[in-house]
């Protein structure tokens, strides 16, 4: 059977490419580590950005005399960056001609679990720098010039987990000062907690959002049946998933992103083993002493070992301590 003989793309005579579109938060240091990773856009060393934030569009410039990055980058189109399709396009001082989309955007972040001796955790980002930023910067040759197999953010930490193929691409890191978007990073190896197996901390669902809601949701969006949902406070968003069987936190997060559950994205984080439990409800008789009597009768909580108890009368809550986490 006899087919059309498909067009050989025009090759480019410029080495600087127009970016229009840009995302509210971006900044020049991203896209220069956007654009240098050749992994993710195919582009090669740049050697001048000019951002204009009024216009959210750049003018890219490559090292390379010759059109080879921007042929490249071209036919990677469409481009998603910092999580948005950006528009990109030869640029020449004297002709701008319109470009044709030749592929599909592939992303090759993994979703594999973190290995405890590859992750390395950032701290001292600015309020505009990105998750993709990060990214792109650790996969450049100013981080650890190899790609980054998954990066999560703790919020409340205000920190990164970037976690790389191998050891050392964390000792090389370690080895270099890092700077972005003129901030100067705090790095280290990271040191994991252990983590429940099977459980997932949930956050950002709609408050009409059920408990039934979050399990055909999960379950239909990922591979993993799911046992219970524990809801945290009234109104808090949150909610403790535990699964059937192990799960991979990656695999969740990924999917979780890609659709929106009662016009909500939920945000997903691993649940960290802990040898103490937060208690609510008690009476404003209660004490201290008789908290700490009753959890450390397994006849009448089916736990024991109590260490310490913490209570805070003004917000209503109080801490025990065990021995163990089990």
């Amino acid at each position: 059977m006899f087919g059309l003989k498909q067009k050989e793309p025009k090759k480019t005579t410029t080495n600087m490419l127009k970016v229009t579109k840009l995302p509210s938060k971006t900044t020049e240091d991203g896209l220069r580590f956007f654009f240098e990773n050749t992994r993710k856009s195919g582009g090669g060393d740049v050697d001048d950005v000019e951002y204009d934030e009024d216009t959210a569009s750049a003018i890219i410039t490559f090292i390379e005399d010759e059109g080879t990055p921007v042929d490249i980058v071209l036919q990677k189109m469409p481009i998603m960056f910092n999580n948005k399709v950006i528009e990109v396009e030869a640029h020449n001082v004297n002709v701008e001609e319109p470009m044709e989309i030749t592929e599909e955007y592939e992303s090759n972040l993994s979703t594999s679990e973190p290995s405890p001796t590859c992750t390395i955790e950032v701290r001292g980002m600015t309020d505009r720098t990105t998750q993709d930023t990060i990214m792109y910067y650790f996969e450049s040759k100013k981080g650890a010039y190899t790609d980054v197999e998954t990066i999560e953010y703790i919020e409340d930490k205000d920190m990164y987990l970037v976690t790389f193929q191998d050891e050392q691409a964390v000792e090389r890191t370690l080895q270099k000062n890092h700077t972005v978007d003129g901030s100067k990073l705090q790095v280290k190896k990271h040191i994991p907690p252990k983590r429940y197996p099977n459980k997932a901390l949930v956050k950002g669902f709609s408050p009409r959002t059920t408990e039934d809601g979050i399990i055909n949701f999960l379950e239909a969006r990922t591979k993993f049946d799911v046992e219970g949902v524990d809801f945290g406070n009234e109104d808090s968003g949150k909610a403790i998933v535990t699964f059937c069987e192990p799960i991979d936190i990656g695999d969740i997060q990924t999917a979780c992103k890609k659709r929106a559950l009662d016009d909500s994205y939920l945000t997903v984080h691993p649940v960290v083993v802990t040898n103490c439990i937060v208690v609510r409800g008690f009476s404003e008789k209660t004490s201290e002493s008789g908290l700490e009597y009753y959890f450390d009768n397994k006849r009448k909580s089916g736990v024991e070992g109590v260490t310490d108890v913490k209570m805070n009368r003004d917000e209503d809550y109080c801490v025990i301590y065990f021995e163990n986490a089990e």
